[in-house]
């Protein structure tokens, strides 16, 4: 029976923690696994925000199209519409206010784009047939 209780202290003993070139493996191992999941992810975030103001772009033009069959014209501006879209955004991905731009029987919504600058080619608008 003592032999059991020699071989728990010895096993107790020998038992010791990682070292640190371990430990640093381990950490750069994960450091890796983070750059590629970040250099994936990262594009997607990107195209997301354009889909994104796409969607709600069409959304607010949808709406406009809705605020001519009910009121005969076409809105002077988005905050006419609010009322139709609850709990809709005014603003884009980026944080700018989407701007509504009415001529040739149409209404197209516009975001700025990530520069937030007008008219410029990274704007998202919509309906895309109406000029």
């Amino acid at each position: 029976m003592r032999t059991d209780t020699n071989t728990t202290t010895v096993a107790a003993v020998n038992q010791r923690g990682m070292t640190l070139v371990e430990i640093m493996i381990v950490l750069a191992i994960m450091a890796s696994v983070m750059g590629i999941v970040a250099f994936a992810v990262i594009p997607n975030i990107a195209r997301s925000k354009v889909k994104n103001a796409e969607i709600e772009a069409a959304k607010w033009a949808q709406q406009c199209d809705i605020y001519l069959a009910t009121e005969g014209e076409y809105p002077d501006s988005l905050e006419q519409v609010a009322e139709y879209m609850s709990g809709a955004s005014m603003d884009d991905p980026w944080g700018n206010a989407y701007r509504l731009e009415t001529g040739d029987g149409c209404a197209k919504v516009c975001s700025s784009g990530k520069d937030g600058s007008n008219n410029t080619e990274d704007d998202v608008c919509a309906p895309k047939d109406c000029q």
